[in-house]
């Protein structure tokens, strides 16, 4: 390189540095920064055609971006979006390669008001989706290539609110929606038209009810026909977190995905400890079960049936429960198919108190006096019209029974049939009369049962072999009508080596005045 030559590219290399830092000069003073954040705005206003600010527009070293202050309102003039601080840094080279780098995006203390007036109405947030939509009817081919190397959420507030809806305080209400404390660190390595790659280094927040999500992680790809989440952990209130290390599905179709059709597998494992007291906002009936449970759970699934050949849950000392089941049309409410095996139910005494405890507040003396509980079974059939068949064992005895329980689809009433039986069940440690009733043996078929009026209520046809009563010990008792309102009317006859004794009629002394 001659000498000119030189002169010449070190004039143009300087001029080239005075340009940049005059350009990053100028956009750094406080009046074009005013000026930016005025324009900007404007063009937002009119374009979505409602009341946008921004405070202070400030482009750094022309690959950084920074806007604080924005707030965008509703077209009920009421603030929709509020943003403290948002930046984001741009690779500008990957512009000239078609793609979209952008290193670091951050979003300081935003306040995002969504909702509508009611169910049926539009979101407040329609206009904003009308105003970016493309009119464009010709499909572009311009291949999308998109990376954002983190994202980081800062004390954030998303709310969502139907405000014709009530709302139920301490429980988890969908169409009032508050997450309070929002944090997240995300990155999307890869976004294309056929294919992602993102992870969640952490997610938490608070609802309004009182569930709590904490230091969620996971990572997640996927394209047009299978999706695999890894290394997952999910944190919830205070002492539950599951984690697992993958969780699979296939699909033709992503359409056929979120809708689980029938060509759609999936497959996962789940372990992890649970405190049921951390999701009372969705079922308040656990308010009050703050020990912690350990759970382990496999299952995979086609369509809208899932298939878990191991649900395993115990509290390490005093309850047990491990079962296989096949749910089929789990989306059809009370029409969902049902086929679960219970190798093994097991609740010690300290057990039943701890459930009563929790549910109700104080042991149930009734349950207590069973002692313990051990169950083997088999449930299958709809939710609607199931049935049951297993034995359970208690210190009172062991009943092995079959019923069939039925829910009528226009009342929810609910009523048993079926039958019963026991080989030895001690009746006066069940209902607290020892000094009166002893052990029996008895096969009942119960029809109808249900409760009215605090009365149980069936059709009763059966034999009781034996039945211990004030120390004499009844045989080949045979029943046959209806139990209702603490009476009985049919037919009740007694076969015992000491007399015989047959009545057909009604009586009942649950009455003030026993009638017969």
């Amino acid at each position: 390189m001659n000498i000119k030559a030189k002169h010449t590219l070190q004039i143009l290399t300087g001029t080239l540095i005075c340009a940049y830092m005059g350009i990053h000069l100028l956009l750094g003073s406080p009046g074009v920064q005013r000026r930016l954040s005025t324009w900007t705005a404007e063009e937002l206003r009119r374009l979505l055609q409602t009341e946008v600010s921004i405070g202070r527009i400030d482009l750094g070293a022309m690959n950084r971006i920074l806007l604080e202050d924005v707030v965008v309102h509703d077209r009920e003039d009421r603030e929709m979006i509020a943003v403290k601080r948002l930046s984001a840094k741009f690779d500008w080279k990957s512009l000239f390669k078609r793609k979209i780098v952008i290193g670091h995006v951050q979003l300081l203390g935003a306040d995002i008001r969504l909702g509508r007036e009611t169910p049926s109405s539009p979101t407040n947030f329609q206009f904003i989706l009308d105003a970016l939509a493309s009119n464009d009817t010709v499909q572009s081919d311009s291949p999308l290539d998109l990376r954002i190397n983190s994202i980081l959420v800062r004390r954030g507030r998303i709310g969502y609110h139907v405000q014709s809806e009530p709302e139920t305080p301490g429980r988890f209400n969908a169409r009032h929606i508050d997450l309070r404390n929002l944090s997240a660190h995300l990155s999307l390595k890869a976004l294309h038209k056929d294919s992602l790659n993102a992870s969640v280094r952490q997610l938490s927040f608070e609802e309004q009810s009182g569930f709590a999500l904490r230091e969620t992680t996971l990572k997640l790809t996927a394209n047009h026909h299978r999706l695999q989440l890894t290394q997952l952990n999910v944190g919830i209130g205070k002492g539950t977190l599951f984690h697992t290390d993958s969780l699979t599905m296939r699909y033709d179709s992503l359409s056929g995905a979120a809708t689980l059709a029938e060509s759609v597998t999936y497959a996962g494992k789940l372990e992890g400890t649970a405190v049921l007291q951390d999701i009372a906002p969705f079922v308040p009936a656990l308010a009050h079960f703050d020990d912690p449970l350990r759970l382990q759970l496999h299952f995979h699934g086609q369509g809208k049936q899932l298939v878990c050949p191991l649900l395993h849950i115990d509290n390490g000392n005093n309850l047990l429960l491990s079962t296989t089941a096949t749910l089929d049309g789990w989306d059809k409410g009370p029409d969902m198919h049902v086929d679960g095996q219970v190798s093994q139910l097991s609740v010690s005494k300290d057990g039943l108190a701890w459930l009563m405890e929790n549910l109700k507040g104080e042991p149930s003396p009734a349950l207590m006096r069973l002692g313990f509980i051990r169950f083997r079974g088999r449930a299958n059939g709809r939710l609607r019209d199931i049935a049951l068949a297993g034995t359970l064992q208690t210190e009172a005895g062991s009943v092995e029974g079959n019923i069939t329980m039925s829910t009528d689809s226009e009342t929810g009433d609910r009523n048993y049939s079926g039958s019963v039986a026991s080989d030895a069940l001690d009746l006066g440690r069940l209902t607290g009369q020892e000094q009166t009733l002893g052990n029996a043996a008895f096969r009942i078929e119960l029809n109808g049962f249900n409760y009215r009026d605090r009365y149980p209520e069936s059709v009763i046809k059966g034999e009781v072999a034996s039945l211990e009563y004030q120390g004499y010990t009844y045989r080949q008792i045979v029943m046959d009508g209806l139990y209702k309102e603490g009476g009985f009317t049919g037919h009740l006859a007694l076969d015992d080596e000491n007399g015989r004794v047959t009545i057909d009629g009604n009586f009942n002394v649950a009455k003030a005045i026993p009638a017969f």
